[in-house]
C-alpha cells in the first residue's frame, strides 16, 4: 500500500489464500502493522470444512523514485505538520 492510501483511506484488492481476490477497505489514518480480520475468508478447517478467518497486516511502502513534484509535496506536508 502506498502512504497516501493509508493516510486518506482507500479500498484495495488483495489476493486470498485460495487464489481469489478480495476487497479490503482501509480507513483513513491507518498505521503500518494494523491487522485486518476478514471473517470467513480464510482456509477451510480440517474438522468441519468451514472457512476460517483471514488476517491481513498493513504494510506501507514509500514510492520510488521520489520525483521533484512528490518531494515538494512531502515538504509541504512537513511544513503543515510542524507549523
Amino acid at each position: 500500500m502506498i502512504d497516501d492510501q493509508a493516510v486518506l483511506g482507500d479500498e484495495v484488492t488483495i489476493q486470498s489464500l485460495t487464489g481469489g481476490q478480495l476487497q479490503l477497505r482501509i480507513p483513513p489514518a491507518s498505521q503500518a502493522g494494523k491487522v485486518f480480520r476478514l471473517k470467513g475468508k480464510g482456509l477451510p478447517a480440517l474438522k468441519d470444512g468451514l472457512p476460517g478467518d483471514l488476517y491481513a497486516t498493513l504494510e506501507i511502502h514509500i514510492p520510488e523514485p521520489i520525483t521533484p513534484a512528490l518531494h515538494d509535496l512531502y515538504e509541504g506536508i512537513r511544513k503543515a505538520r510542524t507549523g
